[in-house]
């Protein structure tokens, strides 16, 4: 089983993302989210494949961006990584993103 965790600073919301292996290609999913964008997602991400991640068209990350509030919310990357990590396909750890305003 993997576990991503999601806090962003938009909104301050945190994200757990559980995803545990069900095929040689594909994972279950389940959301424990307080963003109500997020967790309007489970039914379409309940089951997803590894072609679901590289393959799909429209990919799976433009879908799940179509419900969210924020195109720079970081869900769809993180759903990715939870996948990918479950599958053996990608290592854990952890992904750093900082914006910062610098004067200038």
């Amino acid at each position: 089983m993997t576990l991503v965790h999601l806090k962003m600073d938009n909104c301050n919301f945190n994200t757990t993302i559980t995803a545990q292996r069900i095929g040689e290609f594909e994972v279950k999913i389940s959301i424990e989210s307080e963003c109500d964008s997020i967790r309007s997602l489970q039914g379409m991400v309940e089951r997803i494949s590894i072609d679901d991640i590289w393959l799909r068209r429209p990919p799976l990350n433009l879908e799940c961006h179509s419900k969210l509030k924020h195109p720079s919310c970081a869900f769809p990357v993180a759903l990715a990584k939870a996948v990918e990590v479950e599958l053996g396909l990608a290592l854990p750890g952890e992904i750093i993103l900082k914006s910062e305003r610098v004067d200038g």
